[in-house]
């Protein structure tokens, strides 16, 4: 007889991007696909499971992150790489004008 495999933990009422058991953030979860673009287009917040351990969660949305600070160099918008918005990557600027801001 086949033993049967035991179900992972449950965390589910706290949003997260990734296992609170496991670390993984490979999951399991029941999405709908936009049938021209074949992307997901929504995805179900009661049921996703996690991959590699089998521990049920909640996933985080957008919405529960924490904002980014602004920018450092534009101070207007959020930082998105390492602390600039794309259109401030330091990659573009020589430290002259770092210093300058």
């Amino acid at each position: 007889m086949a033993s049967k495999k035991k179900k992972g933990e449950d965390y589910r009422g706290i949003p997260t991007p990734v296992c609170p058991n496991c670390q993984s953030n490979w999951f399991r979860m029941t999405v709908m696909f936009d049938e021209i673009g074949y992307m997901p287009s929504a995805y179900a917040l009661e049921d996703a499971e996690c991959f590699k351990c089998g521990a049920l969660i909640t996933p985080a949305t957008p919405l529960d992150r924490e904002p980014y600070p602004p920018c450092k160099i534009c101070k207007e918008e959020e930082g998105l790489v390492d602390g600039y918005c794309w259109d401030c990557d330091p990659e573009f600027y020589d430290d002259e004008e770092l210093d300058d801001n």
